[in-house]
Formats: structure tokens, C-alpha cells, sequence
């Protein structure tokens, strides 16, 4: 179903008996026949939990919510890497003129004529897994550099109409931990995110590591031809004190949002190994909100493994078994 508002989860002493829902034709309920599987992501999970009763007991009481299960860290634990992008004007080589006006129209019939030109091509030219400190074991952040720039302050999305190329990325292993709350019973109103960007130290100084690679990376011989000047956030930003400022002011969301139903064999976890959650029957969590800590990079082919896994511990067939 599409356009559909899943509501609540509804229970029948601690076992999930039915799912309420509302679309188009209104209010629908859905008996359940064996498990509800819950996927909505690491946003909407810990969100349906909390409005079927089951999340911090005093947040719920405070809404009028009856409480099936008192679990403190549904919502919590929230992790997500901290996306910062610097742009820069470039004397030529970028894709801008192709996103608007006569270019836009232009890019959009050699896509739809001959699968080919700019609109073919992915987000980021060229991207990898790089070192921000050369004493480094290992590779401590994900890079992108793409053949555009954004224009304006960061609150509309416009393409610059002047060439640019923008490089970004993010710090791979946040320790920062913040926190997603319902704020009415009413399942359309969003919940309250309090993302704590950048509250453990390791964050903050590797994102002044970061942002500093960066700039080593757009003085390189290779690029000094194309690059005329950094826009944004500029070239006046030079101390920690600016960077970390920069980065509370255009760092954003990398769409990796984890671990706000966190998996784990202790008796605090939201979910078992299992994927169960705990102190209720027929209810599993199948997303990347299970993830006790965020992984090193993107979150998409890990989504899908958990999926995979998930199948396995319902049907109990491994991948690879032969057919029966």
C-alpha cells in the first residue's frame, strides 16, 4: 500500500494482534497472523514503538500513552554521520550550466534521446575512503567530489549559475549520540530529533581534521589550473573555532540515521540478536535503526543485509542451504 500512514501497533496482552493504519479510504486495521516486521527506518521505528506504548515510560505517561513496556532507549542512541560540503568557483570542467535554463533542456533530451550526458551521471564524480592524519591505522572519513555547486545560503536547493565543484564527506565513526522523542499521540505529527551533532570530542576533532583535507586536496597541482576561489564556507574560516562553527552552520544529514532501536544481548537493548524486541511477542525491527553503532560508510547495502539476515531468522533457512 501506498500513501498510507501506519498509526499504531495494537496488542493483545504483550503479543502484536493487529496494525492500524490510514490512507486514502480512511482508518484500516490489520489482524496480525504471526509477527509484525517493522521496517520504517531508524526515524519512523523508534516513533511507532513509542505511540504502541512501548518506549521511555515517563515520555509516554506524559502523553496520555498507556505503557506496554517500559524501554528507556527506544529513541535513543541515535547516530548519523555529519555531512560537510565545500564548494568552489572553478575556471571550467563543471556540470552547473547543465541544470538550468537552455542547458537543463539540453541535458534532459540527451538523457531521454541517448542515455547519456550529465543527467547519467551519479551525485559524486569520484569519492573513497581516505586518511585525515597520515599517523592513522586506518581510513577515518568518506569523500565525494562532485561537478556542481549549490547557490544561496543552504536553506533552497538551486544550482549555482556560475561554475563550481563542491568536495564533501564525513567523519566515519561518530561516537555522538542523540536522542528522537514522539511529541503527540497523533502519528502525523513529527517527532523531536535532537540530532547532538558533534558532542564527543573525537567528532569535533575529526571534523577539523576533515575539513582541513580538504583544503589540501583543492591546493593540489592537479587542481590549482580550475580552482579560482572557495565559496563556501570561505576562505576567512581558519581556526577550530571557525571550523567547528562552519560546521554546525552547512554540515548536515548524510541520510545515515542508526541504532535508535539498538540491538544487543543485554537486557537494556531495545531489541535480542534475534531482532525481537524485548518484553513483547510477534514484533521484530528490521532496519538500520537495530545497529548498536553506525557503520563506516554508507548504510544502504548494510540495510539490505539485515534484511537478509532478518529472513533467516524467521524461515531459520541460511543463505546458501539447498532447497528442501
Amino acid at each position: 500500500m501506498t500513501g498510507t500512514l501506519v498509526q499504531r501497533i495494537e496488542f493483545s496482552q504483550r503479543r502484536a494482534s493487529a496494525v492500524q493504519v490510514m490512507g486514502s479510504g480512511g482508518k484500516a486495521r490489520f489482524a496480525v497472523v504471526r509477527e509484525v516486521l517493522l521496517c520504517a527506518g531508524a526515524i519512523e521505528s523508534p516513533k511507532l514503538l513509542q505511540l504502541s506504548g512501548i518506549g521511555p515510560a515517563g515520555l509516554l505517561e506524559s502523553l496520555g500513552i498507556g505503557v506496554l513496556q517500559h524501554a528507556p532507549q527506544v529513541g535513543r542512541n541515535l547516530r548519523e554521520h555529519v555531512y560537510m560540503a565545500m564548494q568552489y568557483r572553478v575556471t571550467s570542467g563543471s556540470f552547473n550550466h547543465c541544470f538550468h535554463g537552455v542547458g537543463l533542456l539540453g541535458a534532459v533530451a540527451q538523457y531521454f534521446l541517448r542515455k547519456k550526458g550529465p543527467m547519467t551521471h551519479a551525485a559524486h564524480e569520484a569519492g573513497g575512503f581516505i586518511k585525515t592524519r597520515p599517523e592513522l591505522d586506518c581510513p577515518d572519513a568518506q569523500i565525494g567530489v562532485s561537478l556542481y555547486s549549490m547557490d544561496g545560503d543552504g536553506n533552497k536547493v538551486e544550482i549555482d549559475k556560475q561554475p563550481g565543484l563542491t568536495i564533501g564527506g564525513y567523519f566515519l565513526r561518530p561516537q555522538s549520540q542523540g536522542e528522537l522523542r514522539i511529541q503527540s499521540v497523533d502519528a502525523s505529527v513529527p517527532p523531536q530529533i535532537n540530532a547532538n551533532y558533534l558532542s564527543a570530542d573525537i567528532d569535533r576533532s575529526s571534523a577539523i581534521a576533515l575539513f582541513r583535507w580538504f583544503r589540501r586536496l583543492a591546493a593540489q597541482p592537479g587542481l590549482k589550473p580550475f580552482i579560482v576561489g572557495e565559496l563556501t564556507p570561505g576562505p576567512e574560516v581558519e581556526s577550530d573555532e571557525q571550523i567547528l562553527a562552519a560546521f554546525r552552520r552547512f554540515g548536515q544529514t548524510a541520510y545515515h540515521v542508526s541504532g535508535t532501536c539498538r540491538m544487543g544481548g543485554d537486557s537494556a537493548s531495545v531489541l535480542d540478536p534475534q531482532l525481537r524486541v524485548r518484553g513483547v511477542e510477534g514484533l521484530r525491527v528490521v532496519d538500520t535503526s537495530i545497529m548498536p553503532c553506525l557503520v563506516s560508510g554508507n548504510t544502504n547495502a548494510p540495510a539490505m543485509a539485515i534484511a537478509m539476515r532478518a529472513a533467516e531468522l524467521i524461515t531459520g533457512k541460511v543463505s546458501g542451504d539447498p532447497a528442501p
